[in-house]
C-alpha cells in the first residue's frame, strides 16, 4: 500500500533536509538537481504553484499573530548561511521582524519539516539609503546578518549574486525574469498570499522606465507626489523597471525585497539562478501595464560593493609564510640596507614577533655604531626606529633613541607619531617617556584621531587618563567629527571601561553639546541602560534632556524605542521630557506606544497630567489611534478616546480608524466606535471609499452588519468610480455581502415609502 500521501512528504522532507547533498553550489534547488522523487510525490495541489524546494533562498519575514497565524510582511533572498538581503524600507519600517527559512504555505504545516527561524540578527543599511533625509527609491536596500548562522538543506540554500559590478545598465533589456514573493495575488486585494508564487517579467530600457514615470508625472496628478519624491532624478543607475506589456505581471503589496531571478544556462559554471534585482515597489497599482515596478539593481557598482562588504565583514584573513630573516655577519654599511629591506618585509606582512624585535634591535645597535641619522626611514612610508619600537612595546628602546634625540614628534605618511602607536597599545610607560621628552598629544594622524582617540576606541583607560591629564585639548574632534567624550560612549569597549573614561572627562569639564557629523551628541550616546549613570550626569550637568538627536527623535522616543527600559523610566519619573515633540516622520511617543500596544506605558504618560496633544499626525497623517485601531486593541483605544483622541481623523490616503477596524475584521473595535455620537460613518478615503465600502473590499460580513445596524447612511454612497458597496459585492462574488447590503437597502427604501 505505501504510506499515506501526508506521511510520505515528511519522510522526505527530513530525508532532504537531512542528506549528504552539497550545498556550496549556490543557485541550485531540487529541479536543478535533478531530484525526481519529491516532484513526483509533493505534486503541486494547484496549477501555478512550483514544488516546495524550487526557491530555496526565499525568505519570508513577518510576525506570528495571537492566533497563531503566520503574517508576511517582506521578502528577501538569501545570499549566504548569515546574509539575507532585502529592502531597506523593510528593516526601517519593521526593525523586529521574525525570518523564517525554508517555507512555502505559510498557513500549512506540512511543508515546516525543514522550516528554520531566526530572531536575532544585525542590520545594514546601505550608506546611501534615504541620503541627506530624502525618502526615494535610490539604494534601497539592506541586508540582515544573522546570530546563528543556517544549516543548509534541500530547502534552504543561497542564491548567487552576479559575477561583479557593472555599469552596463542595458544587459539584461528585453529579457524574460522570474519574480518570486509571498506578495498580494490579486490586484486590489489586501491580504498577501498564502503560497509561495512566482510570475514572468520583462527587464524594460532604462529610457521606457523614465518615458512611463516622466508621463505619468505629467498626466497622472494623483502619482504626482509619489514620483517626484521618490523618483526625483527618475530612474538612477541603481535601479531598474520591469513588468508585462499585458498587465496583471509585477510586485504587488507584500513583495517588498523579494528576488528577481535570472536563471543562468550558458557561460556560466554551471547552471543556477542569480540576482537582478530585489522588489523595491512601484509608483502605481500592482501589475500596472503602463507604469512597470521597481527594483534596486543588484550589479550596481554602489550597490554591489555594499553587498560585498557586508559579506566580507564574516571573513577571517589567511596568514602569511614570510620567509626567515638573513643572518646578520657583521655591523657594517653594507649590510644595513639589507636589514631594513628585511625590516620593511616583515612590517609590510604584519610579522611582529622575536625574529622582528631582534632586527629592530639589531638595527638600532647598527645605526648607532655607524653615527647614521637616528630618525631615518625603515620602510619608505616615513616609519622611524622609534615608532616601530613603539609598535613592538620595546621600552628600553624607545628610552635609548629618545636619549639619542630621536624626534619623539616625527610623523610618517599616515600622519602616525610615536604616541599614537604607544597610545593604540596601551603602554603606559612609554607613554610617559615620550610625553616627558616632547611629544605632542595634539597632533592628528590622517584619519584625524589624536592620541587620546585610539586609546579610547581600543578601551585602554591607563593610557587615555594620561593623555587626558596632558595638554591634550578634550574638545578636538576625530574623523567622525567626534570628541573624546563622544568617542568613549560609542566605541564598542567594556561597559566599565567606557564609564571610567567618560567620569574622567566629565571632571575635565569638557564641552558635553558637540555633536558629531551623524548629529548625535553625548546625550544620545548616553541614551541606553549601560550608560545610566552617565546620562543621569549629564542631566546633573546642563544637558537638555529634549534635544533631537538621531532621526529626529528626543530621548525619551530613543530610550522607549530601544527597549532600554530603565532609562525611559528614569525620564518618564524624573524629568519633565516633553511629550508631544515629534521625530522626523512626524511621530510622537504616543505614536511609538500605541505601535507596541502598549497600554501601561501610555498610562503613565497619560497620568504625568501635563496637556497630551493625541491628534498630532505624523508624516502618513496618522495619529496614535490608527496604530492600535490596525491591530484591534481595543482597551488602547477606549483610553485614547477617553482623553480626547479624534475618531474622525483622516490620514493622508483619507481613511479612518473605524475603515481600519472594520477593514482587519476587528468587531469589538467597530462596535465601540459605533457608539460614539460624534463618529462619521460617511466620511471617505481618497479612492471614495466609505469605512462600509471597506469593509465590503475586505470581504468582512460582520463588519458591514455592524456599521449598517448602528448607522446605514453610507450605504448607497459609491466611490470614486462610482460603485456602491452593493454593486461591489455583487461583482466580486461576495454573496452573504451582497444579500445583507441588498436586504438594507429594500428596508431603507421601505420605511421611505411608508413615510
Amino acid at each position: 500500500m505505501g504510506l499515506p500521501r501526508s506521511k510520505t512528504l515528511l519522510v522526505l522532507y527530513l530525508a532532504l533536509a537531512n542528506c549528504d547533498t552539497v550545498y556550496d553550489h549556490c543557485g541550485r534547488n531540487l529541479e536543478l538537481d535533478g531530484v525526481e522523487e519529491i516532484r513526483r510525490v509533493v505534486a503541486p495541489s494547484r496549477s501555478g504553484e512550483d514544488i516546495h524546494g524550487t526557491w530555496p533562498w526565499m525568505v519570508t519575514s513577518g510576525f506570528e499573530k495571537s492566533t497563531g497565524e503566520w503574517s508576511h510582511q517582506c521578502g528577501g533572498a538569501l545570499i549566504s548561511p548569515s546574509h539575507v538581503l532585502t529592502a531597506a524600507h523593510c528593516v526601517v519600517e519593521y526593525p523586529d521582524l521574525v525570518l523564517r527559512f525554508g517555507d512555502k504555505s505559510l498557513t500549512s504545516t506540512k511543508d515546516d519539516g525543514a522550516v528554520q527561524i531566526r530572531k536575532k540578527y544585525n542590520i545594514h543599511i546601505h550608506p546611501k539609503f534615504r541620503e541627506g533625509g530624502r525618502v526615494t527609491v535610490y539604494f534601497d536596500v539592506a541586508i540582515w546578518e544573522l546570530e546563528e548562522p543556517l544549516v543548509f538543506n534541500s530547502f534552504i540554500r543561497s542564491v548567487c549574486l552576479p559575477d561583479g559590478p557593472s555599469t552596463d545598465i542595458s544587459q539584461y533589456d528585453g529579457q524574460l525574469t522570474t519574480l518570486t514573493g509571498w506578495g498580494v495575488f490579486t490586484p486590489g486585494q489586501v491580504t498577501t498570499s498564502d503560497e509561495l508564487r512566482k510570475t514572468n517579467v520583462e527587464i524594460y530600457p532604462q529610457s521606457h522606465c523614465n518615458d512611463t514615470h516622466e508621463e505619468a508625472l505629467l498626466n497622472r496628478p494623483d502619482l504626482r507626489n509619489k514620483i517626484s519624491t521618490g523618483l526625483p532624478e527618475l530612474f538612477q543607475n541603481n535601479v531598474l523597471c520591469a513588468g508585462n506589456f499585458g498587465g496583471g505581471g509585477g510586485s504587488c503589496y507584500g513583495d517588498s525585497g523579494s528576488p528577481l531571478l535570472k536563471l543562468c544556462t550558458y557561460g556560466c559554471d554551471y547552471k543556477k539562478y542569480f540576482l537582478i534585482g530585489i522588489v523595491q515597489g512601484g509608483v502605481d497599482i500592482c501589475g500596472s501595464k503602463r507604469i512597470p515596478s521597481i527594483y534596486s539593481r543588484i550589479d550596481d557598482p554602489d550597490v554591489f560593493s555594499f553587498v560585498k562588504d557586508v559579506l566580507n565583514g564574516d571573513s577571517i584573513p589567511s596568514g602569511t609564510t614570510i620567509d626567515p630573516k638573513p643572518s646578520i655577519k657583521s655591523l657594517n654599511a653594507t649590510i644595513l640596507p639589507i636589514l631594513k629591506e628585511t625590516l620593511k618585509e616583515k612590517l609590510l606582512a604584519h610579522e611582529l614577533g622575536s625574529e622582528t624585535v631582534g632586527l629592530v634591535l639589531e638595527i638600532t645597535d647598527l645605526i648607532i655604531g655607524l653615527h647614521e641619522e637616528i630618525d631615518q626611514d625603515m620602510d619608505g612610508k616615513g616609519t622611524t626606529l622609534m615608532m616601530i619600537s613603539c609598535k613592538l612595546a620595546l621600552r628600553e628602546n624607545v628610552d635609548r633613541l629618545l636619549k639619542l634625540k630621536a624626534d619623539p614628534k616625527r610623523q610618517n605618511i599616515d600622519g602616525q607619531s610615536a604616541l599614537h602607536w604607544a597610545a593604540k597599545r596601551n603602554l603606559v610607560d612609554i607613554l610617559k617617556l615620550l610625553l616627558a621628552a616632547g611629544a605632542d598629544p595634539e597632533v592628528f594622524d590622517n584619519s584625524e584621531n589624536l592620541p587620546i582617540h585610539l586609546a579610547i576606541k581600543m578601551g585602554h583607560v591607563e593610557s587615555m587618563k594620561i593623555l587626558a591629564t596632558a595638554k591634550s585639548t578634550l574638545n578636538l574632534v576625530d574623523d567622525l567629527g567626534r570628541t573624546p567624550l563622544l568617542e568613549a560612549l560609542t566605541t564598542d569597549i567594556p561597559v566599565e571601561n567606557a564609564k571610567e573614561m567618560v567620569q574622567v572627562l566629565l571632571r575635565q569639564r569638557v564641552n558635553l553639546n558637540t555633536v558629531d557629523r551623524e548629529e548625535h551628541s553625548a546625550i544620545f550616546y548616553a541614551c541606553s541602560d549601560k550608560y545610566l549613570e552617565i546620562f543621569q550626569l549629564l542631566i546633573l550637568r546642563g544637558v537638555n534632556v529634549d534635544t533631537l538627536g538621531p532621526q529626529g527623535r528626543s530621548c525619551l522616543q530613543q530610550s522607549y524605542m530601544n527597549n532600554q527600559t530603565l532609562t525611559f523610566d528614569f525620564l518618564l519619573d524624573n524629568t519633565n521630557a516633553a511629550l508631544d515633540l515629534a521625530d522626523a516622520n512626524g511621530a510622537t511617543i504616543h505614536h511609538h506606544v500605541s505601535f507596541n500596544g502598549d497600554l501601561a506605558s501610555l498610562e503613565r504618560i497619560l497620568a504625568k497630567g501635563f496637556p497630551v496633544d493625541l491628534n498630532v499626525p505624523d508624516d502618513n497623517g496618522e495619529t496614535a489611534i490608527f496604530n492600535v485601531a490596525r491591530n484591534g486593541n481595543l482597551p488602547f483605544i477606549m483610553k485614547l478616546v477617553e482623553h480626547g483622541a479624534d475618531v474622525n481623523h483622516q490620514r493622508v490616503d483619507g481613511s479612518t480608524i473605524l475603515s481600519l477596524a472594520a477593514r482587519y475584521g476587528h468587531l469589538e473595535v467597530v462596535e465601540y466606535l459605533m457608539k460614539i455620537q460624534t463618529l462619521d460613518t460617511t466620511i471617505q478615503s481618497n479612492y471614495g471609499d466609505t469605512p462600509l465600502m471597506m469593509a465590503v473590499k475586505a470581504n468582512q460580513l460582520q463588519a458591514v452588519q455592524l456599521i449598517l445596524d448602528h448607522d446605514p447612511k453610507s450605504i448607497e454612497i459609491p466611490s470614486k468610480d462610482g460603485i456602491t458597496p452593493l454593486v461591489y459585492a455583487a461583482q466580486n462574488g461576495y454573496a452573504s455581502i451582497a444579500t445583507v447590503l441588498a436586504h438594507k437597502s429594500a428596508e431603507i427604501e421601505g420605511r421611505s415609502s411608508s413615510s
